[in-house]
């Protein structure tokens, strides 16, 4: 089975997320920040990761820094899911080794499971 890390401060997307990562055959992680995703990620060794930009404690930018410059954690793609919409943004997370940059309200759940599905080789 497929792992997912899914890094979302937002309790309400973490439960729709979870159902139907389930339904679609995942095992999903979750962390309401990005504090200690380094070394959940070296502990469960997820398939991919999906990671909100806009978080308490430690935003998604310092959080894809620190997963991107850890040996351990680097070559886990991530997706980015966030309500940020500028160019700007959308360049600093691909240049920072980000694999997608997913507007939140641009895409259906089942369009997200589909990029989940590919990068997880699922």
């Amino acid at each position: 089975m497929k792992k997912v890390l899914l890094i979302e401060d937002d309790k309400f997307l973490v439960r729709v997320y979870a159902i139907k990562l389930k339904k679609e055959g995942f095992e999903t992680v979750f962390l309401g920040d990005g504090i200690n995703a380094e070394e959940v990620t070296r502990k469960e060794k997820p398939d991919v990761i999906i990671l909100d930009m806009v978080m308490p404690n430690r935003d998604g930018f310092e959080t894809l820094k620190g997963l991107k410059s850890d040996e351990m954690t680097k070559k886990v793609p991530v997706i980015i899911l966030t309500s940020l919409n500028s160019e700007e943004d959308k360049k600093t997370c691909l240049d920072l080794g980000a694999v997608e940059f997913i507007q939140k309200d641009k895409l259906s759940i089942m369009e997200v499971v589909d990029i989940i599905r590919n990068y997880a080789g699922a």
